[in-house]
């Protein structure tokens, strides 16, 4: 697959994923801190997307990087078994960090902090 036909292949994979979840081109935009005409050509895969930008999809729709990729019929393989948590643990910063009570951020890292302990014991 050529770098072109891969940003094509992505670019409709985006469409639909923000499509079936009721995103608009602005949802994705204000997300990935771009505008939407950007994501109108990545959706068009006039332009790529960064390989930045895959994981923060990847959260933004609730699957996970090798989901995308497998989407796109690309070859790529990804092998990591903690892909999902990873995932979730951007999504989970990502949130937290909205959140503009430093004392209630504070609260969830504490006790995401002690959950991680009592999961490894």
């Amino acid at each position: 697959m050529t770098p072109q036909e891969f940003n094509k292949a992505m670019g409709v994979v985006l469409k639909h994923e923000r499509k079936v979840r009721g995103l608009t081109q602005t949802n994705v935009a204000d997300e990935l801190g771009v505008t939407f005409q950007q994501v109108q050509k990545y959706e068009r895969g006039v332009n790529g997307l960064s390989a930045h930008y895959i994981p923060q999809l990847a959260a933004l729709f609730g699957v996970t990087v090798s989901y995308l990729y497998e989407k796109t019929g690309s070859s790529h393989q990804f092998n990591s078994g903690d892909e999902d948590a990873g995932t979730d643990a951007y999504a989970a910063a990502r949130y937290v960090h909205r959140i503009k009570d430093p004392m209630v951020r504070q609260i969830l890292v504490d006790m995401t902090r002690k959950f991680s302990r009592e999961g490894a014991a």
